[in-house]
C-alpha cells in the first residue's frame, strides 16, 4: 500500500497526459500489455520530437493504461538527457508547442522506420530488439534518427558525441576515406550560411571527431569537462539545424540508397 502511495503521489507531483482510446485501434489482439507497449512507444516518439524544437531531457518513464477496472503499467528503463548530459527543467511556449503538433506528422514521414519499405532485406523474424536492428535499415533518414535517440539516452558526455558524430557519418559519408574532413566540408556546405558560420561548424565537427577518435582509440582527452560539454551542446544544435532543414524539403538525397550512382549523387547535391 505504501509503494502504491509513493507512486501515485509522484505521479501527481509532475505533468501527466490522459488519453481515452479505443483498444482496438491500438491492438488487433486487444491485450492490455500489448497495447500499453504501443501506447508507450508513442508517447516516446512524441516526446522526442520536442527535441526538434529545442534541447530538453523531458521524460516520461511510466504508462498507464485503464480498461474498465484493469489497470497495467508499462516502465521505461532508458532515460534522457540533455546534450550536456544533465536533467533540467525547459519550458516550451505556447507556439513552440504549436509548432510540435505541426512537425510531428512530418518527422513521423521522414525519420519513423516503416519495415515495409525502409529495410534492407526483408527480414520475416523483424524485432525491435534484434543484434543488428540499426543495421537492417538502408534509409540514411531512418538511422540517423535512431543514432539519435541512443545519443539521447546516455548521459556520458563523450559517448553523447560520439553518437552525433555516427549520426552525421550515416548522414554524409559516401566512402571511408578522409571521414572527419567529408563531415566537417558536408556539414557545412548543407547547412549554410556566411563564410564564418560554415568555417565555425567546419571547426566543430572536427573537433568532435578528433574527440570521439581519441576516446575509440584509448587516447588520453585532453579537454575539460566544460569544454567536453560546450562541444556536445553546439553539435546538438548543428545536427537540430540540419535535421529541420531536412524537415523543410531538403530530404530527397538521403533517402536515396548506398549504390555508387547513388554516392555520387550525394556528392553532387552538395556541391562538392
Amino acid at each position: 500500500m505504501l509503494e502504491g502511495k509513493k507512486a501515485y503521489d509522484k505521479l501527481m507531483k509532475y505533468p501527466c497526459a490522459v488519453a481515452i482510446v479505443e483498444v482496438a485501434d491500438f491492438s488487433k489482439s486487444g491485450s492490455l500489455k500489448e497495447t500499453i507497449t504501443i501506447l508507450d512507444s508513442d508517447k516516446f516518439s512524441i516526446i522526442n520530437c520536442m527535441w526538434f524544437v529545442k534541447d530538453n531531457s523531458i521524460n516520461a518513464e511510466k504508462c498507464y493504461l485503464q480498461r474498465n477496472q484493469e489497470v497495467v503499467s508499462y516502465f521505461r528503463s532508458s532515460s534522457v538527457t540533455n546534450s550536456e548530459g544533465d536533467k533540467v527543467v525547459v519550458d516550451y511556449s505556447k507556439s513552440e508547442l504549436d509548432l510540435i503538433q505541426i512537425l510531428v506528422p512530418k518527422i513521423a514521414k521522414l525519420f519513423f522506420y516503416k519495415i515495409e519499405q525502409d529495410l534492407v532485406y526483408e527480414d520475416k523474424e523483424f524485432t525491435t530488439t534484434g543484434a543488428n536492428f540499426i543495421a537492417k535499415f538502408k534509409n540514411r533518414l531512418v538511422r540517423a534518427y535512431l543514432f539519435l535517440m541512443v545519443a539521447r539516452t546516455t548521459s556520458e558526455v563523450t559517448l553523447k558525441i560520439s553518437f552525433y558524430m555516427t549520426l552525421l557519418e550515416s548522414l554524409f559519408t559516401s566512402n571511408n576515406n578522409e571521414v572527419q574532413h567529408q563531415l566537417s566540408e558536408r556539414s557545412s556546405l548543407f547547412i549554410g550560411g556566411e563564410k564564418h558560420e560554415k568555417k565555425e561548424i567546419f571547426e566543430l565537427v572536427k573537433d568532435a571527431y578528433t574527440l570521439r577518435s581519441n576516446l575509440m582509440h584509448g587516447n588520453f582527452i585532453k579537454k575539460t569537462d566544460a569544454e567536453v560539454k560546450r562541444i556536445s551542446k553546439n553539435i546538438d544544435e548543428v545536427i537540430r539545424k540540419i535535421f529541420n532543414k531536412i524537415l523543410a524539403g531538403e530530404s530527397s538525397v538521403f533517402l536515396l540508397s548506398d549504390s555508387d550512382g547513388d554516392k555520387k549523387s550525394l556528392k553532387n547535391i552538395l556541391g562538392i
